[in-house]
Parts: C-alpha cells; structure tokens; sequence
C-alpha cells in the first residue's frame, strides 16, 4: 500500500516560530539533541514531523540513553 501526501505551497515560518527556531538549529551547529530541541518546543516531535511534512529532510539518530540528535 503507498501514501501520497499532496504536495503543498512551500511553508514559510515566521522567524520567531518554533518550526523557524528548529530549522535554524542544525544548520547552524550541523547537529541538534533532543535536550536542546526541548528548550524550544516542547512537543519538538510534533514540530518535526511537520517539517519533514513539508519536505524538510531531518534524521534522527539515537546516541546513547535517552539522547537523540537530529541531522
């Protein structure tokens, strides 16, 4: 079975929203933790997963515990 999401307009984030703050992160230090992104938002899985919706390509990799960085 496929799904096939519509694409939509290209979003563009105010830069005082959360989803502007977390785009931001990475691609200033390359790599983002969860701690980090919780300081932000705290539903960030929620904000990324509307990221990746809109077509954003963000990674999650497990360290170690309870830490996870985004790419």
């Amino acid at each position: 079975m496929t799904t096939v999401i519509d694409q939509a307009e290209p979003v563009h984030h105010d830069a005082t929203s959360h989803c502007a703050k977390i785009l931001k992160l990475p691609k200033a230090k390359g790599r983002v933790t969860n701690f980090e992104l919780r300081k932000i938002a705290w539903r960030y899985p929620a904000r990324i997963l509307d990221l990746k919706h809109e077509g954003h390509l963000i990674r999650g990799v497990h360290d170690k515990g309870a830490r996870w960085f985004y790419i």
